[in-house]
């Protein structure tokens, strides 16, 4: 689900400028194939968050052959605080652009009058969060997926009994954890003769967010069971570990759990980075 509006040029059509989108205070870019944000990437997709509070994240559609209009859309669940930042953002946008917010539902209205409507908009959010929770808890979905503004977050049950109870939980939980310093892990993909592998770089320094288990990132469409990690231990010094190998081989005071498929890795040294490659 989503909240979705257009920003619709009123008259003679003219290019936006960047900072009617992102203000003085957000940030713009887009997205790899891991869902991990590129700032000051600018495609014709791109997602612009408050760095302060990096939740969901606005996706923002500029389409090439029809200048006058954009597209903002909010995926929900989301924080209380990207509906705030949605709503400033639509009516920066419309007032500095000379546009109106056009709704899902063909309503079209100045910025203000969007802005009154934030009780509805954030109840909807709240409905969204406990919807996705109930589901979790019913055993409806093992898990929920929230593409974050800076990288994907994994919803699972003990989160859902929380969530459930107190929807305003779910945005301080989702923004702790994109604010994180650490780096998500992403995966390669490549063809050889034997089929495709993927892999994972690891090497010292680094506060790592790695899967418990390796997947596939949502859309693509690729099957893949070979998987291993390549860990460097400085820039020339590199070897290649099994998956579950690699796993096995971190020292036990290094892991801890970030979410329900994925750990946070503390920094290794580069003689534990050795050791790990080595075995």
């Amino acid at each position: 689900m989503a909240i979705e509006i257009e920003i619709r040029k009123i008259g003679k059509v003219t290019d936006i400028k960047i900072g009617h989108i992102i203000g003085n205070e957000l940030v713009m870019g887009s997205y790899d194939d891991n869902w991990r944000f590129e700032p000051g990437k600018i495609t014709t997709d791109v997602g612009v968050f408050d760095p302060k509070n990096p939740g969901r994240g606005i996706m923002v559609h500029m389409d090439p052959n029809n200048r006058g209009s954009i597209k903002l859309k909010l995926p929900v669940p989301a924080a209380t605080s990207d509906i705030d930042t949605l709503i400033s953002t639509a009516a920066r946008m419309a007032e500095g652009w000379g546009a109106m917010i056009v709704s899902s539902n063909g309503d079209c209205m100045p910025g203000t009058v969007f802005a009154a409507n934030a009780a509805n908009l954030k109840k909807f959010n709240y409905d969204s969060i406990r919807k996705a929770s109930q589901d979790i808890i019913d055993g409806k979905a093992p898990s929920f997926c929230v593409f974050g503004a800076k990288w994907p977050v994994f919803m699972g049950e003990e989160e859902a009994q929380r969530f459930v109870k107190d929807p305003e939980e779910f945005g301080t939980w989702l923004i702790n954890r994109q604010k994180m310093d650490a780096y998500y892990a992403g995966v390669s993909f490549f063809k050889t003769v034997n089929g495709t592998v993927g892999r994972y770089t690891v090497g010292p320094g680094v506060r790592y967010i790695f899967p418990k288990t390796p997947r596939v990132p949502y859309g693509f469409d690729v099957e893949c069971n070979d998987y291993a990690v390549l860990v460097f231990k400085d820039k020339e010094t590199k070897g290649e570990v099994g998956f579950e190998e690699f796993l096995g081989r971190l020292p036990e005071d290094k892991v801890s759990e970030y979410d329900i498929y994925n750990d946070l890795i503390a920094p290794l040294t580069e003689e534990e980075a050795g050791q790990i490659m080595n075995g």
